[in-house]
């Protein structure tokens, strides 16, 4: 049986200083919470199969912060698409 998981962007900054919403990056309670919880997917064996994402930065970020939590497979495919967004 396969799983969706869905989950939201770790926390971003306010604004972005380099342009409108799109282009927020992650805050650092953002990163410290993405730590944590790629933590949890990595000690509960929760590795997904594809991770699709929205273009924004702080999906970019979320997303490519959780990527090493699933070291010693093989990464799975991040699809990035600005209609997600």
């Amino acid at each position: 049986m396969k799983t969706l998981i869905l989950m939201r962007h770790s926390k971003a900054e306010t604004m972005s200083l380099l342009g409108g919403d799109h282009d927020r990056a992650l805050s650092q309670k953002g990163i410290k919470r993405t730590h944590l919880i790629g933590a949890y997917m990595q000690d509960h064996n929760i590795i997904p199969d594809a991770i699709l994402i929205s273009s924004s930065k702080r999906t970019t970020e979320t997303a490519e912060r959780l990527l090493p939590f699933f070291a010693g497979r093989e990464d799975p495919p991040v699809m990035s698409s600005r209609s997600l967004y």
